[in-house]
């Protein structure tokens, strides 16, 4: 490839991010996993690829799979028997309705979610599937579609199970797949819901995550998903915005106390990288990073190369843009003739020495091959390539010419 080393002034490159900052936070949490969801930059991270037990972040697929496979949501259910069975006896956080009492789908959506009712992942199940067992099996099918790869659940509600478990990371792929379902959003982020059902009236529902969160903290926290059991520790999976600027965050297995210690990390976490980073933009895609010859055209043409892609990335404030380092490196040859976005080589960007990422770079441009330039190259190419032969050939030719005409002399 050719090579050259651009140190710009201005950032007008992309990245494609391959490098977690190396800023380090110091949490409760034994893991954690922060990443801004526009590009998947990861910002910070321990252990997410570590198995984990998700407890009742569990109901975030619970949620999306209900939502996908029932059209009606004004369904009303009844909570009997086998929706209660072994919940009371489990210690299951439940929404508070009451044993036989009707329930509309849509409650039972909310109830799962906000109080974490276990009661309404049950019936919404078996609405759904038939049992729990059934409806556990679309979860894992989901799962595996989503190459959620290292996850299994055993139950709808994160229940102990030493076979349902997860990672960070696997969560980190549902979760941004389900905010894309603005159903999922709606409720992800409602703080308080009041159901009505045919024992309660009213039956106020609120976020296990925004009752303990102050009222300032809950303008920065759009929304999220507590989890709690002995094994799993407290977890949170969680969304944030300020200033524009989004971000999730999924924690698991800090310790067990009336302290929340989970959201004590969300918002240390979340309040941190709004005070002390900030979101550069480190390509357009619409302004060029170098211009480059093509060869087999006439006359000689020239063509822009592009960032594929307009992305952005999230930085320390003291990082020094001026310092950022931008390799280009080429293509061999580049060759008409061209189609729009062929990629003819690879921007790298450099911060200190270390990689931050890498894009394609593309031409947005067809380029035609001149034949009279493809006729002049392979015949140059012919001659430099046989140039010797030819020479080989000719001096042998004329010197068996004179041994010729010398031995015919002397026959003479």
């Amino acid at each position: 490839m050719k090579k050259c080393i651009l140190i710009l002034l201005l950032l007008m490159s992309c990245f494609q991010p391959v490098y977690a900052q190396n800023n380090e936070i110091e949490l409760e949490s034994d893991y954690y996993l922060m990443i801004d969801p526009e590009n998947s930059q990861i910002i910070y991270e321990q252990d997410s690829n570590e198995f984990i037990y998700p407890a009742s972040m569990t109901k975030m697929m619970t949620l999306i799979v209900a939502l996908e496979q029932i059209d009606d949501y004004d369904k009303i259910l009844t909570l009997d028997h086998e929706v209660f069975k072994g919940l009371y006896e489990a210690n299951a956080s439940l929404a508070g309705f009451s044993l036989n009492e009707k329930v509309s789908v849509k409650d039972c959506l909310y109830g799962l979610f906000l109080p974490s009712g276990a009661e309404c992942t049950r019936a919404l199940a078996i609405e759904t599937a038939g049992s729990e067992e059934e409806f556990v099996k679309l979860m894992n099918e989901k799962a595996k579609e989503l190459k959620m790869n290292n996850t299994h659940f055993e139950n709808t509600t994160g229940l102990h199970h030493k076979d349902h478990h997860s990672t960070l990371q696997d969560l980190s792929i549902l979760m941004k797949y389900c905010l894309n379902n603005p159903d999922f959003y709606e409720i992800f982020t409602t703080k308080e819901y009041i159901a009505s059902g045919s024992v309660h009236k009213q039956l106020k529902m609120n976020s296990t995550l925004f009752k303990r969160l102050s009222e300032e903290h809950s303008e920065m926290i759009l929304g999220g998903k507590t989890g709690y059991t002995n094994p799993a520790g407290l977890c949170l999976a969680s969304l944030a915005e300020k200033d524009g600027r989004t971000l999730m965050l999924i924690t698991a297995h800090a310790p067990v106390s009336s302290t929340p210690y989970h959201l004590l990390d969300a918002v240390k976490a979340y309040t941190t990288v709004y005070e002390q980073m900030h979101k550069i933009q480190l390509c357009d895609k619409d302004i060029p990073v170098i211009e480059t010859e093509v060869m087999f055209t006439l006359p000689k043409q020239t063509i822009n190369l592009y960032p594929s892609e307009t992305l952005t990335l999230t930085v320390p404030k003291e990082i020094n843009e001026e310092e950022l380092q931008y390799q280009i490196d080429l293509n061999e040859a580049i060759e008409a003739p061209l189609q729009k976005n062929d990629v003819l080589g690879i921007l790298s960007i450099y911060y200190n020495d270390g990689l931050l990422g890498s894009c394609n770079l593309v031409c947005y441009d067809d380029v035609e091959a001149s034949e009279l330039s493809l006729f002049l190259y392979n015949t140059s190419v012919f001659v430099e390539t046989y140039w010797k032969a030819g020479l080989l050939i000719g001096g042998s030719l004329f010197l068996f010419f004179l041994l010729l005409k010398f031995r015919q002399k002397h026959m003479n």
